[in-house]
């Protein structure tokens, strides 16, 4: 379903205004007899026929009259998503599409910039590359039919309520079990993110470090008493002595702050079940490569139940930290 011309209708709903330097631009539902479509208005602050092109070029397309919105201007539109008549819209997909509007508002300075270069340097293939839309095809975002509106919330009795808020809670506490389950599964981003999640359990303050830093991820108490610098990997075998990591764990061990303790924690043989992972996580040869330098070698799963430990009562926080602080080389599972 798309509207003919982006105006014309029954009503129109102002969703957003936003104002950057060289465009003005609004969100707004327009009611048709055949349903709703969400539709961006767009209309530049100056009148530039380069940005006329600029708008034809991300998917816009004119309308010759004076706007609504931006009236006694035109206006540029272009259709973001659209309801079937008889329904409602999904409250959860306008908060998208409101966030797209909010999104493309944000950047379409640099974006006019970056195409006014593009323009300069690629004009002779211009009607090759032209249009690049900015936006996918209008979507359908009419809430289905077992959907409630958000205008319900005014008569929902006590007793819903309160499921709804404990449905909620036990979402995020499985959500965060789902995260720490990746301790024993991932490898990469998705580690490392779940890594900052265990830290955080134990109560340390940890991020990330920069992508070209030398190890994962930096934590600290919030006294900053204990403070970590951590390499994580995931890998279907043991570490090895060849293995990179070892030598950016070293790295990171010379140049670091005396106080900082260093981690290799390795998920290791990730593609098997945690049962049949009989072998050694760390061969000899490597734990014997960092066995000079106060280092501590673990893994995923070890992280894993010290946190269920510690979620469950058996265990302290604080003693846990204290431990991996002071635990060299290959950490032994108590």
């Amino acid at each position: 379903m798309a509207t003919s011309d982006g105006h014309t209708g029954t009503g129109h709903v102002l969703l957003n205004r936003i104002a950057s330097s060289q465009f003005a631009l609004v969100l707004a539902r327009l009611n048709q007899a055949k349903g709703d479509t969400f539709v961006i208005h767009v209309a530049p602050q100056y009148q530039i026929i380069e940005s006329h092109n600029f708008l034809q070029w991300a998917g816009f397309q004119r309308f010759e009259a004076p706007c609504t919105f931006h009236n006694p201007r035109f206006c540029f539109w272009r259709e973001l998503a659209f309801t079937k008549a008889g329904t409602y819209s999904s409250d959860e997909k306008s908060v998208l599409i409101n966030n797209a509007f909010e999104g493309f508002s944000r950047q379409i300075d640099h974006l006019y910039g970056a195409w006014e270069t593009f323009d300069t340097i690629l004009y002779p293939l211009r009607q090759e590359a032209n249009p690049l839309p900015i936006f996918g095809n209008s979507v359908d975002i009419s809430a289905n039919a077992e959907d409630l509106p958000g205008w319900v919330d005014e008569v929902k009795a006590h007793d819903l309520r309160r499921l709804e808020s404990e449905k909620k809670g036990l979402e995020t506490q499985i959500s965060d079990w789902q995260k720490l389950l990746r301790l024993v599964t991932a490898t990469d981003e998705a580690l490392v993110d779940s890594v900052v999640f265990a830290l955080e359990c134990l109560n340390l303050r940890a991020e990330k470090t920069e992508r070209a830093a030398t190890i994962d991820v930096k934590a600290s108490s919030n006294d900053m008493k204990f403070r970590f610098g951590i390499e994580v990997t995931g890998l279907n075998e043991a570490i090895k002595k060849r293995s990179n990591k070892l030598t950016q764990v070293l790295q990171f061990e010379q140049d670091k702050d005396d106080a900082e303790k260093t981690i290799l924690l390795a998920n290791t043989y990730n593609q098997r079940r945690v049962s049949e992972r009989t072998g050694e996580n760390f061969t000899d040869d490597a734990a014997r490569f960092l066995a000079p330098h106060p280092v501590l070698m673990m893994t995923g799963y070890d992280l894993y139940r010290l946190i269920v430990d510690v979620r469950s009562g058996t265990k302290k926080r604080e003693d846990v930290v204290a431990m991996l602080y002071t635990t060299n080389g290959v950490l032994q599972y108590l």
